[in-house]
């Protein structure tokens, strides 16, 4: 990790844990008003998280307005098939921002900022009221460009999640792309 990704990630998590309190999330307003994602559903599939009690759920969306996507490894992506839409993390179209269902909740998240390029890089978001990190590690797939949509690439990586009640990583599998 460089030096000013850490001092990043430092700064956030201490921004993050600052402005944690005894406010339950569901007095929390639904920040999410876009009607492509009001359509997700969370679905319950068992992952592998670290030992915390932070889980990262899956959304279940046959019509998400992304670019990028990233769902789990086991997935099994059918086009003609609404059940196997499931992901991890969609990111809202034309922005650094995207989507995730962290502790039962989906929550709205705000990018930070992006190293690296298209073969190799680390996104980092902060979920929009401050209470989690998201890091994002993505690696271009050995296959490179999707065959079937020439101007889509495929990736695998991490996604892990800290927050007030610890951390939780997940592997995926995914795209950017058209």
């Amino acid at each position: 990790m460089t030096t000013v990704r850490r001092f990043i990630l430092v700064t956030v998590l201490a921004f993050v844990c600052a402005g944690c309190s005894q406010t339950s999330i569901d007095d929390q307003p639904d920040l999410v008003e876009r009607s492509d994602t009001e359509t997700s559903e969370v679905v319950d599939v068992p992952i592998s998280t670290t030992a915390s009690t932070t889980q990262i759920g899956i959304m279940n969306n046959p019509n998400p307005d992304s670019y990028c996507y990233f769902s789990p490894l086991e997935n099994q992506f059918k086009i003609d098939d609404p059940a196997t839409w499931n992901f991890y993390f969609l990111d809202d179209f034309g922005t650094d921002n995207g989507f995730m269902v962290i502790d039962d909740e989906r929550r709205e998240l705000v990018g930070m900022g992006r190293e690296g390029n298209k073969t190799q890089s680390t996104w980092l978001l902060v979920e929009k009221n401050k209470r989690y990190t998201v890091e994002i590690e993505i690696n271009l797939d050995q296959d490179g460009p999707d065959k079937q949509h020439q101007e889509a690439w495929l990736y695998t990586g991490m996604i892990t999640v800290n927050g007030p009640n610890g951390s939780a990583s997940v592997e995926f599998k995914g795209g950017c792309g058209v």
